[in-house]
């Protein structure tokens, strides 16, 4: 077992960011909203679920519409985060 993988043991399995590989080649990353965070900028949000993405990428990525929420596209940062489960397609 890895460092990694003891790191990943601590924190309970919905905090964790899933990642896959899109039909395209993307990988597809799933962050699932506690409703502890509703309301704050989802920008701010992804980046703490997305902690190898800095804001600013996460910004570009979401003006480009790779963010969807429950099959929604969103292209805006600055939306409040809602609960529920967002992928990234990077």
């Amino acid at each position: 077992m890895s460092d990694s993988e003891d790191l990943d043991d601590d924190l309970p399995e919905s905090d964790l960011p899933e990642s896959d590989l899109s039909e395209e080649g993307a990988t597809l990353l799933s962050a699932e909203i506690g409703p502890d965070m509703v309301g704050d900028r989802l920008d701010r949000v992804l980046a703490a679920a997305f902690s190898d993405l800095s804001r600013a990428r996460l910004q570009v990525l979401i003006s480009e519409g790779r963010l969807s929420f429950e099959g929604e596209t969103i292209r805006d940062g600055k939306h409040k985060a809602r609960p529920g489960r967002y992928e990234l397609s990077v």
